[in-house]
């Protein structure tokens, strides 16, 4: 049997050049999308990393001033207030908890106003090891810390009378998520809580 014959009809020959570049072109500009999109999460992760070490920090630093109450009540450590910022880190004169510089090293009997030092020190530059700090709240960039006291009772002689909240802000820079928008490339993140020791 024969099968029927159509003349006006051609065969499909496959797909054109023009048909390729257009599937090339509606690729590429996926792929840079796709691209776009990895970029923008890299940097949500390191912001959220940030974040969550400056709460690691700020939980540290409340559980320090809790642990040395007098430093801040009967010292007046904390008022006006303390500002921790970009400064060179030294080691701490004393050394107030065990440590390691190439051997163990007992800590010493600390005053309160010793501890408030050392605990300062060792929260912003780390704890120090052979003679070098690592880990502390300085690692974020531009980081700074400021705790003042809001004196509960300002007709004593106290500069920060007992039971009186402390306020605990930090500050560091991170690189703003969506960089190129006409905007700042880093932006200043600030965390803040009060306590009462």
């Amino acid at each position: 049997m024969n099968s029927p014959h159509y003349p006006h009809t051609s065969k499909m020959a496959g797909l054109t050049l023009v048909e390729i570049l257009v599937t090339l072109v509606i690729l590429a500009i996926g792929l840079l999308g796709l691209a776009a999109l990895q970029v923008v999460g890299m940097r949500s992760t390191g912001a959220s990393e940030n974040r969550t070490q400056a709460t690691v920090y700020l939980d540290d630093l409340a559980e320090r001033l809790r642990a040395n109450s007098d430093a801040i009540y009967a010292a007046g450590m904390y008022n006006p207030a303390v500002v921790l910022n970009g400064a060179a880190c030294a080691a701490p004169a004393t050394y107030c908890s065990d440590n390691f510089n190439g051997a163990a090293v007992a800590g010493a009997a600390c005053s309160p106003a010793q501890m408030a030092t050392f605990d300062q020190t060792e929260w912003y530059c780390g704890v120090w090891r052979d003679g070098v700090a690592r880990g502390g709240f300085n690692t974020l960039a531009g980081a700074s810390a400021t705790i003042l006291c809001n004196d509960a009772d300002a007709a004593d002689a106290a500069p920060c009378s007992v039971r009186s909240p402390l306020t605990i802000t930090l500050q560091w820079t991170e690189r703003a998520v969506e960089q190129g928008t006409g905007g700042p490339d880093t932006t200043t993140q600030t965390l803040t809580t009060t306590i009462q020791p």
